[in-house]
């Protein structure tokens, strides 16, 4: 596999409108990258753009996942701008904080169109283009709890598990076509995520807990860069990442654990 080089690289950011998204988006432009910055709010990706040094050099774009036009129109505007795509940042995602038996059937669809249809929609695209490029990178943005699943989050946790398993596929297909495909495992991290999530807000945690979307990004452009399989930013000692390893091992165990510190993390929220 031939190392990336993000300077010149045009690199597609899913969700760059906001959190990790926008975060990703200006790492991308600090490191040199042409950056098409794709969402579906175009006043936020233009508010965004004027903030890096070259403007004029980065491409905003009205990319809503969950609509096959909306996305085949954005891959056009890249076509008519850049003629070339060297990366994909699967980042646009959305969440819940319900119970799988309580999580409304809209709420079940929307995540799953968004976080796992919407995802292979752009993987559908950008792959052809980066087969065309002379290859790239594909990262996809996961969680620490699609390698565990977590109460509250289980619809959301089955759509980001979804995405280690498109990942694992692809790397094995892309390979000979150098395309090298990661997966980042973000913890809690300080974005609007938990604010627009549905369910009950004395339940989820606030947008101020966690790390930044800065550090996120950072990863994101690591993945970029080398190409690692998978990158976690919790600490290995954090419960989501172990519990994700030690459940193939002993599953009663990791739930006994897993539902004492869900346990004690409502209780302090609720207090």
């Amino acid at each position: 596999m031939k190392p990336f080089d993000p300077r010149g690289a045009v690199v597609l950011v899913t969700g760059a409108s906001s959190g990790i998204g926008a975060a990703t988006a200006s790492a991308l432009e600090k490191a040199g990258s042409r950056v098409v910055l794709g969402a579906r709010r175009l006043d936020r990706l233009q508010a965004l753009r004027a903030t890096f040094a070259f403007p004029g050099e980065h491409l905003p774009v009205v990319l809503d996942v969950t609509s096959p036009a909306s996305v085949a129109a954005a891959f056009r505007e890249i076509d008519t701008r850049f003629a070339r795509l060297d990366g994909l940042v699967a980042n646009a995602g959305i969440g819940a904080w319900h119970s799988v038996h309580e999580t409304p059937e809209e709420t079940v669809r929307a995540i799953l169109e968004t976080n796992v249809t919407g995802v292979i929609r752009c993987i559908r695209e950008a792959v052809p283009r980066i087969r065309s490029s002379g290859g790239g990178r594909i990262v996809l943005v996961s969680s620490v709890v699609g390698r565990r699943g977590t109460p509250g989050m289980g619809v959301y946790s089955a759509s980001k598990f979804a995405l280690h398993g498109l990942a694992d596929a692809m790397r094995l297909e892309l390979e000979d076509d150098g395309i090298a495909v990661s997966v980042v495992c973000p913890g809690l991290t300080q974005t609007e995520f938990f604010d627009v999530a549905s369910g009950e807000k004395g339940e989820k945690p606030a947008a101020s807990e966690g790390e930044t979307a800065e550090a996120v990004a950072r990863s994101i452009v690591q993945a970029l860069r080398t190409g690692a399989p998978e990158i976690h930013r919790a600490s290995p000692l954090h419960p989501k990442r172990w519990a994700g390893i030690v459940t193939q091992i002993a599953p009663r165990l990791v739930d006994r654990k897993m539902r004492a510190y869900h346990r004690a993390r409502r209780s302090a929220r609720l207090k």
